[in-house]
């Protein structure tokens, strides 16, 4: 067995001996592992409240996931501005996706421009263009 198997394996065995221990201490009361809890405290003046605690519940699922489509709208909006800080002398213009995990990007270096091709393993100069080229006969070769 492996370190992390038998760390599961105790923790099973810590959680179902604990049950059977609260289990076996109060058999006709319900939420005796509950009995020192002053959250829990039931009386005859308090009943339990299920729909509280389903509502509050929902309450926090839904501002979870408020917060994450939050995250998610902010860093489509703001991912490309965080790259490209106007101060920067490397930008990345373009990213072209040639398939499954490739692709071709243009990165502007002062006032060269370099294009580059990417696989998960390599990365590949392709073309190095300058600021007074217009079109792709004058592209300089990769040495």
């Amino acid at each position: 067995m492996t370190a992390k198997t038998l760390k599961i394996v105790a923790f099973s065995l810590t959680v179902l001996l604990s049950l059977a221990a609260s289990a076996a201490a109060a058999p006709n009361e319900p939420f005796a592992a509950f009995a020192r809890d002053p959250n829990f405290a039931l009386g005859a003046d308090r009943q339990f409240d299920a729909g509280g605690i389903y509502w509050r519940m929902m309450l926090a699922v839904l501002l979870v996931l408020a917060l994450g489509i939050a995250a998610y709208y902010v860093s489509k909006k703001l991912g490309g501005k965080i790259i490209n800080l106007p101060n920067r002398q490397i930008k990345l213009v373009e990213t072209l996706y040639l398939g499954s995990r490739k692709a071709l990007h243009l990165i502007k270096v002062g006032d060269k421009s370099i294009i580059i091709g990417t696989t998960p393993t390599t990365i590949t100069r392709i073309a190095e263009l300058d600021s007074n080229t217009s079109d792709s006969s004058t592209m300089d070769k990769p040495k």
